[in-house]
């Protein structure tokens, strides 16, 4: 079940993918944007994109990128951070499963993981979720060519 999933998502992120450098030009500006560089990541609000580079705020300051040195440019989604969580959340209820099934075939098997498993389950997915659903999600928009 996880696996599908895992691989329904990956494939809409890969398709959502552009070479295309006018996708960046087209976000709007102050945008949340995450840009990886050769130099390395910085994330900011977009300012400015054109045909030769990406000024973002930072921080820090504006941060000038050119262009050639971008390999990819990500924009915050809140519609990752749903998938990011429900992806925890099975993952977290899954791993309640195996540890509960672990469990009780080492006991007497009075059946006690059975009776506990809603509760474990739920609450190690719930928690799963909950912290998955902290941290924003990205969505790929450009990525250069290799």
């Amino acid at each position: 079940m996880i696996l599908p999933l895992a691989c329904l998502v990956a494939s809409q992120a890969l398709a959502a993918t552009s070479t295309d450098w006018a996708v960046v030009q087209q976000l709007a500006s102050d945008s949340a944007i995450e840009v990886h560089a050769e130099t390395g990541k910085v994330r900011g609000l977009l300012r400015q994109a054109d045909a030769a580079q990406i000024v973002l705020a930072t921080k820090s300051g504006d941060r000038t990128i050119p262009r050639t040195s971008i390999r990819k440019v990500k924009v915050r989604s809140s519609s990752r951070r749903a998938a990011n969580a429900a992806i925890a959340g099975a993952i977290g209820f899954g791993a309640a499963a195996v540890f509960l099934g672990v469990a009780n075939a080492r006991s007497s098997g009075d059946g006690f993981a059975s009776e506990v498993y809603p509760i474990f389950g739920g609450l190690t997915g719930g928690i799963s979720a909950g912290v998955a659903a902290l941290f924003p999600g990205y969505r790929t928009v450009y990525r250069s060519q290799p």
